[in-house]
């Protein structure tokens, strides 16, 4: 939802018999890798201990909003599926994340001791994923969280040339007809109807500012302030948005952001410096673990743009689906400068009225100055 995975915790698990009600806690939104992940949360993280997939599947929205504080919600699971219904309750004791969820539709049977106790995904035990100690995820107190293997940095950032966190000018994608037949060269994400935006830390300010270098850093004071938990000398390139009521991107609730600055959102999709060292020849994929990595310091209202690999097919057919008006193409390459490489930029342009997928990639960046 939103291109987040939105979260409770259910103290007694699920309820089975209708009208059923159950306490569940809202929860920090995890990033879309947390979904299939099973291992270990260190202890003395947030969510440390052992984390077991216990059910997978697909979910439809009958009726509802999750702003509005209800989520009538169809699920189709390895183990649950029917109908449930998420509300929220009055603040108690000063908390506003108290929700209930209860079981609609029909009553369903209870599962098995064997599936209660193993994963939907790998069909092992707390008990066997815990010995197996194959995958590791490390968390931070605002509950953004990265993945991350043991004792094995990303990229040795120490071999990449430094460069200063200043302005740089952003790319546009270019338009074209076609759309790429090889689809393991590239990522895809939402395009995003907002302000496009640089974010800026030294060791002794956040900086923002726009694609034509107006500075931003005063009109949205949240993001600024958000910014600091940076670490110094990171650069992220990413689009400001406004969410409305509906959970939609609003180009108009953004420009009279004054009156709604709550609602106002930044999305990172790339990362330009990290720590003083230029990123100008290390691969897309890359820089978006070690975007992940940088922006798990940070809490909202800065977040990840979730990238999707997967067929142009399916994404027109998602795109209909939820009316987006457009999204991007990114090729898996180093950015280099667009005067020595201005072909692997582009995009083609349509509206969800027309039935046609929106879809393009973000040019090469310039090379640091």
């Amino acid at each position: 939802m939103g291109g987040t995975l939105k979260s409770w915790a259910v103290p007694k698990g699920p309820p089975y018999d209708l009208n059923e009600r159950r306490l569940a806690m809202a929860t920090e939104d995890h990033p879309m890798e947390y979904a299939k992940f099973e291992g270990i949360i260190p202890k003395g993280e947030y969510g440390g201990g052992t984390v077991m997939v216990w059910d997978i599947g697909t979910y439809e929205l009958i009726d509802g909003n999750y702003w509005k504080g209800k989520l009538h919600i169809a699920v189709n699971g390895k183990k649950l599926k029917g109908e449930w219904v998420f509300v929220k309750g009055h603040e108690e004791n000063g908390k506003e994340n108290t929700w209930y969820l209860i079981k609609t539709g029909a009553g369903i049977d209870r599962p098995s001791d064997r599936k209660e106790n193993s994963s939907a995904l790998t069909g092992r035990t707390l008990e066997q994923i815990a010995k197996a100690e194959d995958a590791v995820w490390h968390s931070n107190r605002n509950g953004h969280e990265q993945s991350s293997k043991p004792n094995r940095p990303i990229l040795d950032l120490e071999s990449l040339p430094k460069a200063r966190v200043g302005f740089m000018e952003p790319m546009l994608a270019r338009s074209v007809s076609e759309l790429p037949t090889d689809n393991k060269e590239w990522l895809y994400e939402i395009k995003l109807d907002g302000y496009r935006c640089l974010l800026g830390k030294t060791s002794k300010k956040v900086r923002l500012w726009s694609r034509r270098e107006t500075t931003f850093t005063k009109q949205f004071p949240l993001i600024a302030q958000a910014g600091n938990g940076l670490e110094p000398d990171t650069l992220i390139d990413g689009e400001i948005v406004a969410i409305d009521d509906d959970g939609r991107v609003s180009f108009n609730l953004l420009q009279h952001h004054r009156s709604k600055a709550q609602a106002i959102q930044f999305f990172a999709f790339d990362l330009l410096i990290y720590k003083g060292r230029s990123l100008s020849g290390v691969a897309l994929e890359t820089r978006r673990e070690l975007l992940m990595e940088a922006l798990g310091t940070v809490g909202d209202p800065i977040r990840l743009s979730e990238a999707f690999e997967t067929a142009p097919a399916d994404l027109v057919r998602a795109a209909k689906e939820h009316s987006l008006r457009e999204l991007s193409r990114n090729e898996k390459i180093p950015f280099t400068s667009p005067e020595s490489d201005p072909a692997h930029g582009s995009s083609t342009e349509s509206t969800a009225a027309r039935n046609l997928l929106s879809a393009g990639i973000r040019p090469a960046i310039p090379s640091m100055r």
